[in-house]
């Protein structure tokens, strides 16, 4: 970490700085990946940052750095702004859920004279800019093969699953969804417990206070999470000190 509070995952370089005219290949690429401002370390955010790093790595070349934004034009666009394109720094990823897709469109249009490129992670973006791409997957066909794994394993037992899910945004109405359909194809019977929360980062214990809630009328047989750090917390509860699966 260095004075200013960024953290740097830095890979064994090949290459020193060059000048940006320099032979493309020879040119090296760091990438930043910014958070929004009080959000804490979550499974979703850790694997962005280990997959930027892995594809710095196998490119040769680069550092991720992680930062942290309000979610305004101006916050992300200073943000961005603090990263010097003289150090090579032209590439940001942002998470989709987190932060409005209109206002990155926004920045990216800022940054296109300089030529630095934008991506958002897990949602979709329409008339976006030229620097700015989508990064999505089928979140509701992961979550369907979660949900007949906890039908298959309820369907013997006590036929009462859980669902945790995130902000109640398009990705996680996604898993949701996704998670419902698939216990049902395998268990009709099945009683399925959802939640949204409204913090990633486990505030006030809400993981664990989740389970319970979903507990009130009998415990679960198993229990499915797409929420952050709070779902992370949330499996951990449910397992440690109820006995309930986790998928």
């Amino acid at each position: 970490m260095d004075n200013s509070g960024r953290r740097h995952h830095q890979h064994p370089p090949r290459h020193s700085y060059v000048e940006a005219d320099a032979d493309a290949d020879d040119v090296i690429v760091n990438a930043v990946y910014i958070m929004s401002i009080g959000e804490s370390p979550s499974s979703f955010n850790t694997q962005v940052m280990n997959g930027a790093a892995q594809a710095l790595s196998e490119a040769g070349e680069g550092i991720i750095s992680e930062a942290y934004a309000e979610g305004t034009v101006e916050g992300v666009a200073s943000v961005v702004r603090s990263f010097p394109l003289s150090s090579n720094y032209s590439i940001f990823i942002l998470a989709g859920g987190v932060f409005d897709v209109g206002v990155l469109s926004e920045v990216a249009t800022l940054f296109i004279p300089e030529n630095r490129l934008f991506f958002v992670v897990d949602t979709v973006v329409t008339n976006a800019p030229s620097n700015l791409q989508a990064i999505a997957f089928r979140q509701d066909e992961v979550a369907f093969l979660a949900g007949v794994t906890a039908g298959r394993v309820a369907m013997s037992r006590q036929r009462r699953v859980g669902m945790l899910a995130g902000i109640e945004v398009f990705p996680l109405k996604q898993f949701r969804n996704g998670f419902n359909n698939g216990v049902r194809y395998v268990c009709p019977e099945c009683d399925v417990m959802g939640l949204y929360v409204d913090t990633f980062a486990d505030d006030d214990n809400t993981g664990a206070r989740s389970v319970d809630v979903m507990r009130k009328d009998g415990n679960l047989d198993v229990i499915f999470a797409a929420a952050g750090y709070t779902g992370s917390q949330a499996i951990v509860y449910a397992a440690q000190q109820h006995g309930i699966y986790v998928t």
